[in-house]
């Protein structure tokens, strides 16, 4: 359970049988927790900064974290098979050991990620400035660099959608929809409608061959939907 007030945030453990407390943790606040295994993932952050905060689940105790002193400025990561994926402010991403925090390999990046994808073996990570990068999870290797027009001041959520292999990416800046190799960076193909014009395209499923895009108009009244064939 987690609670915030004025000047923090806390994180209680309750015994689910009784109610009764069992442990609880104050953080300048908490953006997201996220519990896997033994582990308890805590992203918190100060401004615009943020830290990296694993704790026992069952006793709270802290287990290591990452970026205490705010030295990389704001962080984003995810986690996959037990490996968590950390970009920074300051133009690192790190792949981390999920249970002890050693850094397995760490390599310059453009710049702070906005969304991480993860697939075939390559992070796809989407950057707060116009890129889309694809790296090697085992080695950090960065495979490929691709600047697609990223503005993610505009981004619904739903932008980025991957599939056998093939990246889809939303571009609000281009009002392009791209099809992108996730191992090579290739374009294989790009596709836009450009009406109406006032809204970002929205991924909303991959069935098989067919990509469903939406593009909801706020100021002129309609709705449009597609469906796009994604192979020949």
């Amino acid at each position: 359970m987690t609670c915030t007030s004025e000047d923090s945030a806390f994180i209680t453990a309750l015994d689910t049988q009784t109610g009764n407390q069992i442990w609880e943790l104050a953080f300048e606040s908490a953006l997201a927790i996220e519990i896997i295994g033994n582990e308890i993932y805590v992203w918190a952050g100060y401004g615009s900064m943020s830290d990296l905060v694993v704790v026992n689940k069952a006793t709270g105790e802290l287990v290591w974290k990452f970026n205490g002193d705010y030295s990389h400025g704001d962080i984003r990561y995810v986690i996959e098979d037990n490996v968590i994926y950390v970009g920074t402010e300051d133009g690192f991403l790190f792949a981390l050991d999920s249970k002890t925090g050693k850094s397995i390999w760490q390599t310059k990046s453009p710049g702070l990620p906005y969304y991480f994808q993860i697939d075939n073996g390559t992070l796809v990570i989407v950057y707060d400035e116009n890129y889309a990068s694809g790296y090697d999870t085992k080695t950090g290797k960065q495979n490929w660099l691709l600047d697609v027009g990223m503005d993610t001041s505009r981004y619904p959520w739903n932008f980025i959608l991957t599939g056998d292999g093939v990246i889809y990416i939303s571009s609000t800046v281009n009002r392009t929809v791209y099809a992108i190799d996730v191992g090579t960076g290739k374009i294989l193909w790009t596709w836009n409608h450009y009406r109406p014009q006032d809204d970002a395209y929205m991924l909303k499923a991959l069935d098989n061959n067919v990509l469903y895009v939406d593009q909801d108009s706020r100021f002129l009244g309609y709705d449009w939907f597609f469906a796009l064939k994604v192979r020949p």
